[in-house]
């Protein structure tokens, strides 16, 4: 009950902050999550991400797609996302929004998945064919024989599940290396 209640309090809110700001004069906001300083959102092309705190709302990334299955961090402080060029070329990136700024976790290639996080940190998403796992300084690498966009991992950052191109769910076990089909 709690959580609807929370929940139906973050929409007003984004409506009537959408009804008194400047950046969203055609179009609406999307996916609002409740961030440590505010509620992040996007637009509803998925074009921008906004911080929205203090009564206004503050456009922090504009790139194609990068309102798409954002992910917030188990501290509320950093968003994953995907980052578009204007070539289409893709990276994974992080918002960190005590800052504002934007740091690219790998260089932009053809493809790269979402970005997302276990409660201890832990980062997980693909390039190419590739499952990259970071934490801290260390960097592991899964080939998993095939691209998909989302391969998020598991609260406990022991776990990732994605799909292969046929629909078929899968679970990666990052310490055995044992994949199992759901």
């Amino acid at each position: 009950m709690k959580r609807l209640l929370l929940g139906l309090l973050l929409s007003s809110c984004v409506l009537l902050l959408y009804a008194q700001n400047e950046p969203l004069k055609s179009g609406y906001l999307r996916c609002p999550q409740q961030a440590k300083n505010g509620i992040v959102a996007s637009n509803d092309r998925f074009t921008e991400i906004y911080i929205i705190k203090n009564n206004r709302i503050k456009s922090l990334v504009k790139t194609r797609g990068c309102g798409m299955y954002n992910n917030l961090n188990n501290e509320k402080t950093l968003v994953g996302f995907k980052s578009i060029n204007d070539d289409g070329m893709q990276a994974p990136a992080l918002l960190n929004l005590e800052n504002e700024s934007v740091t690219l976790l790998e260089n932009y290639s053809e493809q790269c998945g979402q970005v997302s996080f276990s409660n201890d940190g832990t980062i997980a998403y693909m390039v190419g064919n590739r499952l990259i796992i970071r934490k801290k300084n260390s960097r592991r690498e899964f080939d998993l024989g095939f691209y998909t966009n989302l391969a998020p991992i598991s609260p406990d950052g022991k776990k990732v599940a994605y799909n292969d191109a046929n629909g078929n769910t899968y679970i990666l076990n990052l310490e055995t290396k044992q994949r199992i089909q759901i």
